[in-house]
C-alpha cells in the first residue's frame, strides 16, 4: 500500500502547496500533512507505540492545534515543488522509522521525517561538497 501511494505521490499530484504540522514546536511534532496540487494530502504520523511512521492519504481537512509552516525552513523546501523522489527508511529492528523527499531542482536539500522519542524530527539532507559530492 505505502509503495503504491508514494508512487502516486511522485507521478501524479502535482506540486506542493502547503505544509501543516501538529505542532508548531519542533521537539513535539507527531504529524505532518503535505498538501498538492491536485488537492491530495500526504499524511505522516508517528506511531508512539514502536517509534514507527505511518504514512496515508488523508482528506484536506483543518485539525485543531495544527499550524500551517509552508514558509517555515526546513518545510518551504518543498512547498512550490514537485516531489522527483520519496524512501522510506527502515532502522536495524525491522521498523519504517523514516521518509525522506527529494524535490524538483537541481541542488535542493533532502527533507528527511525521523521518529525519535514518538515525534517526528525533520533534517536537510545535502550532497557533500568536494571531490566526491555535488561540487565536481
Amino acid at each position: 500500500m505505502t509503495r503504491q501511494l508514494l508512487r502516486e505521490v511522485v507521478y501524479s499530484w502535482g506540486v506542493v502547496t502547503d505544509v501543516v504540522v501538529d505542532d508548531p514546536d519542533p521537539i513535539f511534532i507527531s504529524s505532518v500533512a503535505i498538501r498538492f496540487s491536485s488537492g491530495n494530502e500526504l499524511f505522516i504520523e508517528a506511531v508512539g507505540v514502536d517509534d514507527s511512521v505511518r504514512i496515508l492519504q488523508s482528506e484536506v481537512t483543518h485539525r485543531p492545534g495544527s499550524v500551517e509552516v509552508s514558509e517555515w525552513m526546513p518545510w518551504s523546501t518543498l512547498v512550490g515543488k514537485r516531489l522527483e523522489w520519496v524512501w522510506t527508511m527502515m532502522n536495524q529492528q525491522g521498523y519504517v522509522d523514516g521518509v525522506q523527499f527529494e524535490s524538483s531542482g537541481q541542488d535542493q536539500p533532502a527533507l528527511q521525517l525521523m521518529v525519535i522519542a514518538s515525534s517526528l524530527k525533520p533534517y536537510l539532507v545535502m550532497a557533500s561538497p568536494g571531490p566526491w559530492g555535488a561540487e565536481r
